[in-house]
């Protein structure tokens, strides 16, 4: 997620049901031991896509200030779903080029949320 965190870093969060918003930062469990922290890109309901850098939710442009680093790719390429399905997201690091993210292991479920992150209060 570097630039936004780093390695090691301590951030605090919230594991309140509060609802998830594009763009927000989230913790989430991925496999049996592995907890991730990826940007939420996509949410239940839309379907997307990236060219030449722009994101495009259903079709619509969206200014993305993370997109640096982006390739094309569609939500099927990467996750052979043309929309998203109800309780999941499609999420991406923040530092594109060498991000393990919803481009190799597709959607995060409801389920394996953890909690939001709170990015104005990091150790």
């Amino acid at each position: 997620m570097m630039p936004t965190f780093h390695n090691l870093e301590e951030v605090i969060v919230a594991k309140n049901k509060k609802t998830i918003k594009r763009f927000d930062v989230i913790v989430f469990q991925h496999g049996e031991k592995d907890k991730y922290i990826k940007r939420v890109i996509g949410l239940p309901g839309e379907s997307l896509y990236y060219q030449d850098g722009i994101l495009y939710i259903n079709h619509q442009k969206v200014e993305d200030p993370y997109h640096e680093g982006n390739e094309n790719f569609t939500l099927y390429e990467t996750a052979e779903v043309m929309v998203i399905p109800p309780n999941q997201y499609f999420v991406l690091g923040d530092n594109r080029k060498n991000s393990y993210d919803s481009r190799s292991y597709g959607l995060i479920n409801q389920s394996d949320l953890i909690g939001i992150v709170d990015e104005g209060v990091k150790e």
